[in-house]
């Protein structure tokens, strides 16, 4: 039975894409996988990483999957690698496989880049907006209000709605 996996992201996203990418690429070059796997030991600057990989190592050399010793660290892992690797070891193209899943987690990644910049303007926009609202509604507008009431002269129907909506008395008994 598969563990809950769940998204990778940041610089373990960022360590991870580069794994997948390293480890395709040696095993394409014909390098057997407990070799590359103690490459890719050696050569991440992750300590996390680095002790999964060797986890996974022990794994491999014990007589599990790769896919399988994958599926025991679901922080690490998720359900697109999983199903890459166990697809890429049942047809016996596991470099390409793994090749997929780096290049689809880091398409991923950059699309939530720009789906973050892309909300996070009009966000802000609204909340200054709201703010500049707010302002107008508790300021300028019974300020306003008193200049023409202090005036004689007669509120627009706009206006009388605006100020008894904002519930200010002052302006309210004038009108």
């Amino acid at each position: 039975k598969r563990k809950k996996a769940r998204e990778v992201r940041g610089k373990k996203q960022d360590a991870m894409v580069a794994c997948l990418r390293q480890l395709s690429a040696m095993l394409k070059s014909g390098m057997p996988l407990l070799q590359s796997l103690d490459f890719l030991i050696q050569q991440t600057e992750d300590k996390g990483l680095a002790l999964v990989l060797r986890q996974i190592k022990t794994d491999v050399q014990g007589g599990l999957s790769l896919s399988a010793s994958f599926d025991r660290y679901p922080g690490w892992f998720e359900p697109l690698v999983l199903n890459l690797t166990e697809a890429g070891e049942a047809s016996g193209n596991l470099d390409t496989c793994l090749g997929y899943a780096a290049e689809a987690m880091s398409k991923r990644k950059t699309l939530q880049s720009k789906l973050v910049a892309a909300i996070t303007y009009p966000c802000l926009m609204l909340m200054l907006g709201t703010l500049v609202l707010i302002f107008l509604m508790a300021k300028v507008i019974p300020q306003i209000t008193e200049i023409l009431l202090d005036q004689n002269k007669a509120l627009p129907w706009s206006t009388q709605l605006l100020v008894s909506k904002i519930g200010r008395a002052s302006c309210r008994e004038r009108v």
